[in-house]
């Protein structure tokens, strides 16, 4: 442990990397003396991880509020791609796909691409025209080669966002995420009515059912 630590306050070793749980459950006093080293530094991330590893009720929730905090959303917003250009995150967006993704998705999604950003993006497009605001695609190439690389999420009344049926159609049966993604980098993609409103992206269109 005195090894972790020191590689830590060296800057070697990040917070995600802190075995913070095995600290207060498993070591004993020399885990709680780390722990106590560890709160008095001044240093935003580790005392938000510290705060959720003394209310987490278990390890798996302690585990996942990493994946869901601060930290893990500003992660998301570099890695993932948003068009249009210049729009900004839809209030508790980026919340709802990160309690969906892993680190290693994210990992997955930062990775560039043939010189491309990423291959993950995000799209906010006007789907369901009834429904105020945008609905949003997301459009996840890291290791999915099907229709479970598409979501479509809408907003519900509550604020909350949730995930609507999909529509996907293509000249083919096999669904190229990666292909949309490079659609939407070819050029600004495009609504269209079909027999429900729906997203050009190349040969593909992704809509979401009423």
């Amino acid at each position: 442990m005195r090894s972790q630590l020191a590689r830590f306050e060296a800057g070697r070793a990040t917070v995600a990397q802190l075995p913070l749980w095995e600290m207060k459950h498993d070591w004993g006093l020399a885990g709680q003396r780390g722990l106590e080293r560890l709160g008095a530094r001044d240093e935003a991330a580790l005392a938000e991880r510290l705060q959720q590893l003394a209310t987490a009720e278990g390890r798996w929730q302690f585990e996942h509020a990493a994946e869901t905090g601060a930290p893990a959303l500003d992660r998301l917003r570099a890695a993932v791609t948003l068009w249009p250009a210049g729009a900004a995150w839809p209030e508790g967006l980026a919340e709802t796909l990160a309690g969906d993704l892993r680190a290693p998705d994210l990992g997955g999604c930062a990775a560039a691409t043939g010189g491309g950003s990423g291959r993950c993006a995000l799209v906010l497009a006007d789907l369901l025209p009834q429904v105020p605001g945008p609905e949003a695609v997301f459009l996840n190439a890291a290791g999915y080669f099907s229709a479970d690389g598409v979501q479509v999420l809408r907003r519900q009344e509550s604020g909350d966002w949730v995930r609507g049926g999909q529509i996907v159609l293509g000249d083919r049966d096999t669904v190229s995420v990666a292909e949309m993604i490079a659609a939407l980098r070819a050029g600004a993609p495009e609504t269209a009515s079909v027999t429900v409103q729906v997203l050009r992206l190349g040969r593909w269109q992704v809509g979401i059912t009423p």
